[in-house]
């Protein structure tokens, strides 16, 4: 799978899950790609493109649209984010489109010339084994268990991409998905493990 079409299918996957999930186990009412606030867009011949970005709107702390008390953008820094990837980031914004009541996201994405996105999503219900199933069907988890200082379960996908976390019955979710194909998982560990500090 390309580093392209792994990070498409994670985000769809994160927006499914939750989307069904915070939404009391009903489905999602549309089908079609959705907007992640970097705007990706899937042609026919079923290559992504970017389009310029909607109107993710830049937070600096406070409640979010979801009504949720934790802001995601608040939890990293673009700095840390870099410094744990090696890759340069702009500032957080939170994705309007994956954020809704009880759930908020915040995207970063990559300023140079290769595609990459950081995300925090956080859920205020109990999605983690729910979410665990579905992410161990699509992308298989590792074999060992991560370990994520005050999350009382966690799990991370096979090629370390997403790491989730159950923190006092709130679903923290961090994500890293690289431009290329590897394994990233210390990456995503060492950004969850700043997350997990700053929840409250």
């Amino acid at each position: 799978m390309s580093g392209m079409t792994k990070m498409l299918v994670a985000l769809l996957l994160m927006v499914s899950l939750t989307a069904c999930s915070s939404n009391g186990g009903g489905s999602s009412s549309s089908t079609e790609p959705t907007n992640t606030g970097a705007a990706s867009e899937t042609t026919l011949a079923g290559e992504t493109t970017l389009a310029p970005e909607t109107t993710a709107a830049e937070t600096s702390g406070g409640a979010v649209a979801s009504g949720l008390s934790i802001d995601p953008c608040g939890l990293l820094t673009s700095a840390e984010i870099t410094s744990a990837t090696g890759v340069e980031f702009g500032e957080g914004t939170i994705n309007e489109t994956m954020t809704r009541d009880g759930q908020t996201v915040c995207d970063w994405l990559s300023t140079g010339s290769e595609f990459a996105i950081a995300q925090v999503l956080i859920v205020d219900s109990d999605v983690f084994d729910s979410n665990k199933s579905s992410a161990e069907e699509v992308f298989g988890l590792t074999a060992n268990p991560v370990d994520v200082a005050g999350a009382d379960r966690t799990y991370a996908t096979a090629e370390g991409s997403i790491v989730a976390m159950d923190i006092g019955g709130i679903f923290l979710q961090v994500s890293y998905i690289p431009a290329g194909p590897g394994n990233v998982q210390d990456a995503t560990l060492e950004l969850a493990a700043i997350a997990a500090a700053r929840m409250p």
